[in-house]
C-alpha cells in the first residue's frame, strides 16, 4: 500500500452512483493513491459495475450498506442524483461515518429542512462544491486576505450557476453573516448554439437562452449573479468576476489599486503553465503570480489535472485532512444548505419578480446571550470550574455547525462523568434532550457502537428547554455541547 510523505496510510473511500461526476471523483482519487484509496463502489446497475470495475480496477456492490459492511470506508462519497442524494446521505451517517456529498444536498427548500432534522449527526456531512477550490478563486481569497482590496465591497460573478455561484461570492466576500436579502430578474435573448456537454454541433443552429440576473444583499455587502443557459461551454458567453474593495479592484484577470493617492496601478495575474513549446515539464499549471509574489501554486505537480481537477481533488485532501483532524471542513452541510436556499431564492425572484429574503444561519448570537442561555441550566448537571464559553467556528466546534454554545470541561472530566452515562470507545455522538428532566442515550448495536440504530435516543420528550450533547474525540478534551437553535437556515419569507 502507498504511504503518503507522512508516513500514514491513505484515507480510504467508497463512492455511490455511477454518474457523470462519478467518473472525476474515481479518476482524481485514482490519481491522488498517497493521500486516498478507493475501495469500492455501489451501484445499482450489474452493468455499470462491471464497466466501473473494468476502467478502475474496485469492486462494486448493489447498495450503499454493503458497501459499508464490505469495505468499511473511512468516508463515503455520495454521487447520485438530487432526489436520492438525502437518502444515502442518511444511511452513511447512520453507520457514523462521514459523507462527501454532490451539490445540492437535496433538491428543494423543504428537502434541505427534512434532511437536517432526520440526521442523526448533520457534522458528519461535508457537500462537493468545487468551484471556490479552482486556483483562480484561491489566489483571489489570498490576495483579499493580504489586503490588496482593503474592505471588500462588493463581487460580481458571471461564471457558473445557482448554488456553485452563491458559494463564490460567499467566498470572494468573506462569508459575511447576517440576513440575505434577494432581488432578480429573467430575461430571454437568441444565441447560436455551440458546444456543450454532449460537444459541438453539426450545424448552425440559433436557440433562446434564458439570463438570470441577480442582487443579493449580503448584510451590506453587495453580490452580483449573472448566469446564461449553457455559459459554461459556450465561447459567445464568456466568464467574468469582478470583486471591488475600498483600495482596490479585480476585473477577471487584472488588480488595479492605488500606488499613491495620484498614481493607479494596474497588474496582470500571470499563470505560469507547464508543458508549452519545448518544455517538457509535463503539462501542468504551476504558479498564479502578480506583483513579484506566488498567490497559488499547484500542490498536484506531475498530475496534469485541468483547474477543475485542481479544485476536485482539493476537496479530495481536505476531506482526507479533515476526517483525520488535519485541518477544517472542506464545505458542511450548514453552508451548503445555505447557497443553495439562497439559489432558490433568486429563482423564485426571478420567476415572481418579488424580493426574497433568507434569514440567517441560527447560531450567530452574541457570547452574551448564549451564556444567559447557559446560566438557565439546571445546577445539578453543570460542571464545577467550568471555562469560559467558546464563540461559534467552525475549527472549534468539530463538525458541529449547528451547536449554538460549547463549554470545555476541566481536566480530569469526561462527558462520561460528568453526565452519567457510558460513551462509547470510538467517537461516537452522545445525545441528551434536558426539558424539565434529564435524559440521556447513545446509539447502541455489536461489536461497533457505530453501526447502530440510525437515530440516537434522544430520552423523554417535553415541552421546552435546551438539548444537552456529550462528544467525546481520542485525543481531545472532551466538551459539553448546548444546543439551543434549530437547524442552520430557516424558510425565507
Amino acid at each position: 500500500m502507498s504511504r503518503p510523505a507522512g508516513g500514514r496510510a491513505p484515507v480510504t473511500v467508497g463512492v455511490v452512483g455511477t454518474g457523470w461526476r462519478s467518473d472525476f471523483f474515481l479518476r482524481i482519487a485514482t490519481a491522488l493513491s498517497d493521500r486516498v484509496r478507493l475501495v469500492g463502489l455501489a451501484t445499482r446497475s450489474p452493468e455499470k459495475g462491471a464497466v466501473v470495475e473494468a476502467a478502475w480496477s474496485i469492486p462494486t456492490v448493489g447498495d450503499v450498506e454493503t458497501l459499508i459492511d464490505r469495505f468499511r470506508p473511512d468516508f463515503v462519497v455520495c454521487s447520485v442524483p438530487w432526489a436520492v442524494t438525502p437518502g444515502i446521505i442518511e444511511s452513511v451517517t447512520g453507520h457514523g461515518l462521514p459523507v462527501l456529498a454532490e451539490t445540492p444536498p437535496a433538491p428543494d427548500h423543504a428537502g434541505l429542512v427534512r434532511l437536517w432534522q432526520d440526521l442523526p449527526d448533520p457534522g458528519l456531512v461535508q457537500v462537493a462544491e468545487q468551484y471556490p477550490y479552482l486556483p483562480i478563486m484561491q489566489a483571489y481569497r489570498v490576495m483579499i486576505d493580504a489586503g490588496l482590496l482593503g474592505s471588500v465591497t462588493s463581487a460580481q460573478i458571471s461564471w457558473t450557476q445557482q448554488y456553485h455561484a452563491v458559494a463564490l461570492l460567499r467566498a470572494l466576500l468573506g462569508d459575511p453573516p447576517g440576513p440575505v436579502v434577494v432581488n432578480a430578474e429573467a430575461y430571454e435573448s437568441p444565441v447560436t448554439e455551440s458546444l456543450g456537454r454532449d460537444g459541438w454541433p453539426d450545424q448552425e443552429r440559433t436557440s433562446t437562452v434564458r439570463q438570470v440576473v441577480a442582487m443579493i444583499n449580503f448584510a451590506g455587502r453587495l453580490g452580483v449573479y449573472d448566469f446564461t443557459d449553457d455559459q459554461w461551454f459556450h465561447p459567445l458567453l464568456a466568464r467574468r468576476i469582478n470583486v471591488r474593495g475600498s483600495h482596490g479592484e479585480i476585473v477577471d484577470h487584472r488588480l488595479t489599486r492605488l500606488f499613491d493617492p495620484r498614481t493607479p496601478l494596474t497588474e496582470t495575474l500571470a499563470r505560469r503553465q507547464t508543458g508549452l513549446d519545448g518544455d517538457l515539464e509535463g503539462f501542468d499549471l504551476d504558479t498564479l503570480s502578480l506583483g513579484g509574489r506566488v498567490w497559488y501554486r499547484n500542490p498536484y505537480q506531475g498530475k496534469r489535472f485541468s483547474d477543475e481537477d485542481i479544485a476536485i481533488a482539493t476537496l479530495l485532501t481536505r476531506m482526507a485532512e479533515w476526517i483525520r483532524e488535519d485541518g477544517p471542513p472542506p464545505y458542511p452541510l450548514a453552508r451548503a444548505s445555505q447557497d443553495h436556499a439562497i439559489a432558490l431564492a433568486i429563482n423564485e425572484s426571478a420567476a415572481t419578480g418579488r424580493r426574497i429574503e433568507v434569514t440567517a444561519a441560527r447560531g450567530g448570537e452574541p457570547v452574551e446571550q448564549r451564556q444567559q442561555v447557559l446560566d438557565q441550566l439546571r445546577p445539578e448537571w453543570r460542571v464545577p470550574d467550568q471555562q469560559t464559553v467558546i464563540d461559534r467556528s467552525e475549527e472549534q466546534i468539530d463538525r458541529r455547525l449547528h451547536v449554538k454554545i460549547i463549554a470545555d470541561l476541566p481536566a480530569g472530566h469526561s462527558a462520561a462523568q460528568d453526565v452519567g452515562c457510558d460513551v462509547p470507545p470510538r467517537p461516537v455522538p452522545v445525545f441528551a434532550e434536558v426539558r424539565g428532566q434529564l435524559r440521556i442515550g447513545h446509539r447502541a448495536g455489536g461489536d461497533r457502537p457505530d453501526r447502530g440504530s440510525r437515530r440516537p435516543f434522544l430520552g423523554e420528550q417535553l415541552d421546552q428547554g435546551p438539548h444537552l450533547l456529550g462528544q467525546r474525540l481520542p485525543g481531545r478534551q472532551p466538551r459539553l455541547v448546548f444546543d439551543t437553535g434549530p437547524g442552520p437556515f430557516q424558510q425565507p419569507v
